[in-house]
């Protein structure tokens, strides 16, 4: 910087009497300017208060630029000082390779931009969803987004510059929402090969390839009954596809979850699906009835051998319609042992067959005991009949006209001796009446407890049932 002083003193004096060679001569200066003065001590009294003003303030800009200068310098230094937040990894990249990863959330360096930088990246799971009318649903309008799917107007037809749609494998066509779930787990891979601005459409498009795939494999009826928690359902099939895309593209995406949230046939058609789904949930209701029913049947004649009875029962029918005598005594006899209680370990029969076998088994012995005596009653009376005819008839009549009086439906009127002809209108004796109604009442209810009884006893052989997601 040039002293404003050392400019006012001039570095040439010129001889007032000494003309200067090869230049004209020149008249005498009024003024003489440079070089010190013995006459004068201190030359800066010579400088007006301005310059000196001048010179101070110059002074002090330049001491200014000097400290700001320090301080960008020391601010620029300190730039590469940054924060990484929790949720977040970091990675160091000096010289445009990566020098440290996974840094730790907290203050971390790195040299300042553009030597190096610090990289943040989330590690928390991000959503995308695919639901809209550039993807596989229809285009709503504002009000019909309002409104449930049952009160969607049919559109007539489809315009493929709006509404989008899958197509499955029997060449349908279907409208679906899917959700995917990821998250970026190699944030050194993340970081090399992806931009954040286009992480969303890669995501995108890996998803939509698989759904696209997935969807051609499986036919409409199929997609209807689509859940996406299913194994191998389409879902689960498209989050497959989608991850090896984004692997062979080295992103460090991994979709967690894809999910099917909404899926359905073009509008046009979609009651008739609808109609379809119901007829088909009914029909599998009513085979669901009929095997519970038949479970509760076969369970109440036999129990838990009735699957072995049944085989042995078509055994037996196999070999009476083929005339196999001795398969069919083989079948017989393996039913009876097996009716009997004899069968094999594990196949014991019970229920309405054992109770029926108990009840014939009785009811033999029964007819047999009284059979017996029948015969012993009559083989005495016949004894009798021969020693003394009269007394054994008289005394059999006494005995069935004793047992026809004592009847409830016999009513004995006593006439007086002598009398020849009677005639009487009576009705019958209230008494006796209102016995025979209590008799019947009585009955009644002994047959109703014993159809009680009889439903008791099938409902311990009944099973809870439900509907079941046909096959």
């Amino acid at each position: 910087m040039i002293d404003p002083t050392s400019q006012l003193r001039a570095s040439v004096r010129r001889a007032p009497d000494e003309p200067s060679a090869g230049l004209p001569t020149r008249r005498r200066a009024s003024a003489t300017l440079g070089g010190p003065r013995p006459d004068i001590q201190d030359e800066s009294a010579l400088l007006d208060p301005a310059n000196q003003s001048l010179a101070e303030a110059l002074r002090l800009t330049l001491r200014i630029i000097y400290i700001a200068m320090g301080a960008l310098i020391v601010a620029y230094l300190f730039s590469g000082l940054q924060t990484i937040t929790e949720g977040t990894k970091g990675l160091r990249v000096l010289l445009g390779k990566v020098d440290a990863r996974d840094l730790k959330p907290g203050f971390q360096y790195s040299a300042p931009f553009p030597f190096g930088e610090i990289i943040r990246v989330e590690t928390g799971e991000a959503k995308l969803t695919l639901d809209s009318g550039q993807d596989y649903w229809i285009e709503l309008t504002d009000a019909d987004k309002l409104k449930s799917v049952d009160q969607w107007a049919a559109k007539g037809k489809l315009d493929p510059r709006s509404d989008g749609s899958l197509i499955t494998a029997d060449g349908s066509l279907a409208h679906a929402r899917f959700s995917v779930t990821y998250r970026r787990n190699n944030t050194d891979t993340w970081a090399t090969n992806v931009i954040s601005e286009q992480e969303k459409s890669l995501v995108r498009s890996a998803a939509q390839r698989g759904i696209l795939q997935s969807v051609a494999q499986t036919t409409i009826d199929d997609l209807l009954k689509q859940v996406s928690g299913d194994t191998g359902s389409v879902a689960s099939r498209a989050r497959e596809i989608a991850q090896r895309s984004l692997d062979d593209l080295s992103t460090g995406i991994v979709i967690d979850r894809l999910d099917l949230t909404q899926v359905m046939p073009p509008l046009d058609t979609r009651e008739k699906f609808s109609a379809l789904q119901t007829a088909v949930a009914q029909s599998a209701k009513f085979r669901e009835d009929a095997a519970a029913e038949a479970r509760t049947t076969l369970n109440a004649m036999a129990g838990e051998a009735h699957p072995r009875l049944l085989s042995l029962i078509d055994n037996y029918e196999q070999a009476l319609g083929t005339g196999d005598a001795k398969s069919k005594q083989a079948a017989l006899d393996e039913i009876n042992t097996m009716i009997e209680g004899q069968g094999a370990e594990g196949a014991k029969v019970s229920g309405q067959v054992s109770k029926l076998i108990s009840e014939a088994r009785q009811y033999r012995s029964q007819i047999v005991n009284r059979r017996k005596g029948e015969l012993a009653s009559f083989s005495a009376k016949l004894a009798q009949f021969k020693s003394n005819p009269d007394v054994m008839l008289n005394r059999e009549w006494a005995e069935s006209l004793g047992a026809f009086l004592a009847r409830d439906s016999v009513e004995l009127f006593w006439l007086p001796p002598g009398l020849s002809t009677l005639q009487l209108r009576t009705n019958s004796d209230p008494d006796i009446a209102k016995d025979l109604e209590k008799a019947r009442r009585e009955q009644e209810n002994r047959n109703a407890l014993k159809k009680r009884e009889e439903q008791l006893f099938d409902n311990r052989f009944r099973t809870e049932t439900g509907l079941t997601k046909p096959e």
